[in-house]
């Protein structure tokens, strides 16, 4: 019973480091995803993401940066353990006493979003810093401009047949 309830609590911290660690690896994902934004317009990105918290202007381009910041409740695994020696004629050795439980708190995940633009409001650069789930919101971005642009190329192939067909 003990051997299961340790395995229990060990896979537990280990699965939270995995997605934590994940975490990582999909931020990578997230801003490969939003090289998709390069060639668009700043005003189109910025209708999904409303006004940028910062702006730049630099010699030749311009910085935009976008700042979210989720607080989430979590309960994660709290194990404590005690290790003590017992002088008593009774009982003499060692004992080990180890606790189980959870703790909740809470906890931030943030993520800075920075599009670079040409003078003509073109983006040329994206980059993407902080964690998966501070980042979520810019996969979604991403996404949604994906699935505008096949949306676009569809119809912008429908014109070109449809005007090769007219007298």
């Amino acid at each position: 019973m003990t051997t299961r309830m340790h395995k229990k609590l060990l896979i537990t911290p280990l699965g939270v480091i995995s997605l934590l660690l994940n975490g990582c690896t999909t931020v990578v994902n997230i801003d490969a995803d939003l090289k998709i934004l390069r060639g668009q317009s700043i005003e189109e990105v910025a209708a999904f993401l409303d006004n940028p918290d910062n702006h730049h202007e630099l010699s030749n381009s311009e910085e935009d940066i976008w700042v979210n910041t989720e607080n989430v409740k979590l309960s994660l695994p709290n194990t404590t353990a005690r290790h003590s020696a017992s002088q008593s004629g009774e009982y003499p050795g060692v004992s080990d006493v180890t606790n189980f439980g959870t703790k909740t708190d809470w906890y931030n995940f943030n993520c800075k979003l920075t599009l670079i633009t040409d003078k003509k409001d073109i983006i040329t650069s994206t980059k993407v810093e902080g964690d998966a789930i501070g980042c979520r919101i810019y996969k979604k971005v991403a996404e949604i401009m994906r699935a505008n642009s096949k949306a676009l190329a569809r119809d912008v192939n429908e014109e070109k047949r449809g005007l090769s067909f007219q007298p």
